[in-house]
């Protein structure tokens, strides 16, 4: 499971900052996940309906959603209420804090007309952890190399759509995720299509497969022709499938999915304490306090009430 959600390696990961869940249940349980849901369950702590959204110790519940457009419909309504305060095709290069109160910040920027700079009260950085470790690096070096120690393995996704008459595996649930164990390329394959309606044509269905990831990273990077034979040997030996898929898309990700290596916890202390030190600069994202879309969401509303709580603040200040 580890390895397929994280691409990473179970063994160097934190329990603690990973999977904070279990963490908790396994001190509940002096050392048992099942004796902790026990008690739990046992002192009515958790009640039917809430054991349904949350799952056990070892996986979600509730159910899988997703925009029928997909996931990217999200930021396309985002950019349309936007409008014109929305500047995308722009690089940011570097982040400075300048000497002066009002506007303490300068973020300077590439686009298409050259290289200019623009002024800043408050700056959420929601960029992976190495291209803010770049961004802030003349702001401050120490959070610049912490952010640098969180590693980010190559996972390349490979997509594959096959006329669903020709797969006699019923294809019925989320997918499967391989253990390392079991000496086999890939990470992990997702039926999108059995999960999500209008992932695939009437009659057709898309299958998500990971390779790659932190215990073994090579065939991330091997030819396309090369990496669509080895998924294609690992779903014959565990689907049955052994037909020629009618689409094909690959996606590199030479740096796929921050992991939470032991000490990372730590690592979130030290970040946090620097921040005081530079009000009006949020980090959030799945760098720091979970990697999945329902984290950055957490993560991203309790960030938000600290920016307008600092907005609030700075304006009072500034501006009265």
């Amino acid at each position: 499971m580890v390895s397929g959600i994280f691409a990473g390696d179970p063994y160097s990961l934190s329990l603690k900052s990973s999977f904070p869940v279990m963490a908790e249940l396994e001190k509940e349980g002096n050392g048992s996940l099942v004796m902790a849901m026990v008690k739990r369950i046992s002192k009515g702590a958790i009640g039917k309906r809430q054991r349904d959204k949350q799952g056990g110790p070892l996986g979600p519940g509730g159910t899988l959603t997703s925009f029928r457009e997909g996931i990217e419909y999200l930021t396309h309504i985002l950019s349309e209420r936007l409008g014109s305060r929305l500047i995308t095709n722009t690089e940011v290069q570097r982040i400075e804090k300048m000497q002066r109160e009002d506007h303490p910040y300068a973020i300077y920027f590439k686009d298409k007309k050259g290289e200019g700079n623009f002024d800043a009260d408050a700056i959420i950085l929601a960029t992976p952890a190495y291209v803010t470790a770049k961004l802030i690096g003349s702001l401050d070096q120490v959070t610049s190399n912490i952010l640098k120690e969180i590693p980010y393995p190559p996972v390349a996704v490979v997509c594959l759509g096959y006329r669903r008459s020709l797969i006699s595996h019923p294809l019925d649930g989320f997918g499967f995720l391989i253990p390392h164990e079991e000496r086999m390329d890939i990470l992990g394959c997702l039926w999108d299509s059995s999960m999500y309606e209008s992932r695939a044509p009437y009659g057709d269905v898309l299958l998500r497969v990971m390779i790659g990831g932190a215990r073994k990273p090579e065939p991330a990077f091997l030819k396309d022709d090369d990496l669509l034979m080895s998924v294609r040997n690992d779903l014959k030996i565990i689907l049955g499938i052994d037909v020629v898929p009618g689409f094909v898309r690959i996606y590199r990700h030479e740096k796929a999915i921050p992991q939470y290596t032991a000490g990372h916890s730590v690592r979130m202390k030290i970040i946090e304490d620097s921040l005081k030190y530079h009000p009006g600069l949020f980090l959030t994202g799945n760098s720091y306090y979970g990697i999945g879309i329902n984290d950055c969401v957490k993560d991203a509303f309790k960030t938000s009430v600290k920016v307008l709580d600092y907005c609030s603040r700075y304006k009072a200040q500034y501006y009265a």
